[in-house]
């Protein structure tokens, strides 16, 4: 008797918990509906500001433009909506992100943005369910580029101020390195050979830019400036959840599951220094240099990251949905920095992605 109540409590639980974030995915996708545009693809160069985040040329927006067509993809993929107009969208952005994903190349030296863009392709191209040869290929090609644009110091960075050598001499950072590891394992269980001198590579720079109490270094930059505020454990805290996963993934640098799940309840904890700096048009201008795009970035690598949490996921699950139904806007969008007319799209995707991991 009591082992039938304690089940039906449980299930009961879980509907009364799964009903809100059903509807706020909802809202989200209807408003990623709207927003698609005709060609398939979502975002664009519209919605300036007086500071611009950098981006040289039609070339940079088409990588901005295809990463964030791939993450709305990956985020209405993982939604798990049978929705007919769902539907309908999935198949335009899949056959816009296959035709553009070989014109999307490293637009000069100093720029590299279109490691994000590769990333993010891969990742959704790996969702879809009847993939074609030329879906394939396409992968194997993304996969090469990374390669290419892997940096000399081992990890991935955007940016190439220094000497913009053929292979990036810039300084590689922790969270976009750890985000390639994370989709380069998908690939790997997908079938997809990765290369081992590129993976090689990668595991030891972004163990190189782990701290001791599992914070990560900015970028190599840093490395002689440890502990000034970017580089603290509060400073660390969206880009720790990427970076623990990627050292984790690969099974590198004894990384282990509890650790993991601690930096998924120290987000939910500290969330009010991320949330400080949502919004916020100017990079890294909040506490401990905290740049707003990292919000919704850092919630979904959370939220990802709910596998390892054991008997705590049920209890993390509920706060971090919580959270993230709690910022959702009147129109239906996530938001966390006007990145071009790109924001709303992405942040709208991350947060779809990381409510749909955090159903129980």
């Amino acid at each position: 008797m009591k082992t039938s109540l304690l089940i039906f409590i449980t299930c009961f639980h879980s509907l009364v918990f799964a009903a809100p974030i059903d509807d706020s995915i909802k809202r989200g996708i209807q408003f990623l509906l709207e927003e698609q545009k005709p060609d398939g693809s979502w975002g664009g160069a519209t919605r300036t500001k007086h500071l611009n985040i950098y981006a040289p040329g039609a070339r940079a927006h088409l990588a901005f433009k295809n990463a964030t067509t791939a993450l709305c993809l990956t985020a209405l993929k993982k939604s798990l909506s049978k929705d007919s107009a769902v539907q309908s969208a999935v198949a335009r952005g899949y056959e816009y992100l296959v035709k553009t994903a070989d014109e999307v190349k490293r637009v000069d030296g100093r720029w590299i943005g279109n490691v994000w863009t590769h990333a993010f392709t891969i990742q959704a191209l790996l969702l879809y369910e009847d993939r074609t040869d030329k879906m394939d290929l396409i992968i194997k090609k993304q996969l090469g580029l990374l390669k290419s644009y892997q940096g000399l110091d081992g990890g991935w960075g955007y940016y190439d101020f220094k000497a913009q050598t053929l292979k990036p001499s810039g300084s590689s950072v922790s969270f976009l390195t750890g985000t390639v590891l994370i989709i380069l394992k998908k690939a790997e269980q997908s079938g997809f050979e990765i290369d081992q001198t590129m993976l090689d590579k990668s595991l030891r720079f972004l163990a190189s830019q782990r701290k001791p109490d599992n914070s990560f270094l900015y970028s190599n930059d840093f490395k002689y400036h440890t502990n000034i505020h970017i580089n603290k454990k509060i400073g660390s805290l969206a880009r720790s959840q990427s970076s623990l996963r990627g050292l984790y993934d690969w099974q590198y640098d004894d990384v282990k599951a509890k650790e993991v799940a601690e930096w998924v309840n120290f987000i939910i904890k500290r969330n009010m220094w991320l949330d400080m700096a949502r919004k916020r048009p100017v990079p890294h201008e909040s506490w401990n240099q905290i740049a707003s795009y990292f919000y919704y970035y850092g919630m979904y690598h959370a939220a990802d990251n709910l596998v390892h949490c054991s008997d705590k996921r049920q209890e993390y699950s509920e706060k971090l949905a919580q959270i993230i139904i709690d910022r959702q806007e009147k129109g239906g969008a996530w938001f966390d920095f006007p990145l071009y007319d790109y924001g709303h799209c992405y942040g709208t995707a991350y947060a779809i992605l990381a409510l749909s991991a955090c159903r129980i």
